[in-house]
């Protein structure tokens, strides 16, 4: 078993999601990603399954949601939207790993990200910056009661983009946060954000993009800048040459051809 884990959910929904979890395993087998890989979709053809990937990875493929030793099944993305990320997270934990890495099924490695374990080790969690989303416009009044934030301080600062997140467990302030995360993304008020806001900044709620972007800036979690990761359209312009890109699921596939363009610079 590597100490490693990169962890990833899929199911039916808007966009094929599925095919974009098939094509994130295929990424992290071009790399050689240094991890187990364990992922989840209860909507897949697939049945459970260990496979071995290469001598550091080995795939874990479950046929279901996650589920948690202590609180059970993750509930449905309906009743809960996005439960799913700390399940899979917390999962993991469960089955002994310290080191988790969590990934949308619209990333793509366009660089090997050794970098990313690297600064968790030092610092716990790494998280990227959400440019132009302050955590007001997108989180809704119930859901920053609960968590015990003001909307005059949710004006100040940044969300992160939760759908890349590195933790080393190994560090302190990593339980801190993951325990946070994890507890809000079960209280049936942070995911759902029922009550919107009359607020004039506020847009929409992003359930557990919103918990997470307000743990991370009371523990002090510095978010890596944008160009760290990239949408696949800056990279495409050369504006940007990122380790991850967000690459969507309508260009899910040509992708590779850009990889081997970048090279390793």
């Amino acid at each position: 078993m590597n100490d490693r884990c990169l962890v990833n959910f899929s199911s039916f929904g808007r966009e094929n999601y599925l095919g974009g979890s098939q094509r994130l395993l295929d990424n992290c087998a071009t790399i050689n990603l240094d991890a187990d890989l364990l992922f989840f979709s209860p909507d897949s053809k697939s049945w459970d399954n260990d496979v071995k990937v290469s001598e550091d990875s080995t795939l874990l493929f479950r046929r279901r949601y996650p589920r948690s030793k202590e609180f059970g099944d993750c509930p449905i993305h309906l009743h809960a939207p996005y439960a799913f990320k700390a399940y899979c997270i917390q999962e993991a934990l469960d089955m002994g790993y310290k080191k988790v890495m969590w990934m949308d099924s619209s990333v793509v490695f366009f660089k090997y990200p050794e970098v990313f374990w690297r600064l968790a080790e030092d610092v716990g969690v790494v998280v990227f910056d959400n440019p132009g989303c302050p955590e007001a416009f997108y989180t809704s009044d119930d859901c920053l009661e609960h968590m015990g934030c003001t909307a005059e301080e949710a004006n100040k600062f940044w969300m992160v983009s939760a759908g890349m997140i590195v933790l080393d467990f190994n560090e302190p302030i990593t339980k801190t946060i993951f325990d946070f995360y994890f507890e809000h993304s079960r209280d049936s008020i942070c995911l759902l954000g029922k009550s919107g806001s009359t607020r004039k900044e506020f847009i929409a709620h992003r359930h557990d993009q919103s918990i997470l972007s307000y743990i991370c800036h009371r523990e002090y979690v510095h978010h890596l800048n944008y160009g760290s990761w990239a949408y696949y359209s800056d990279i495409l312009n050369g504006r940007c040459r990122p380790t991850i890109g967000v690459v969507g699921m309508s260009q899910a596939f040509g992708f590779e051809k850009v990889i081997k363009n970048m090279g390793d610079k």
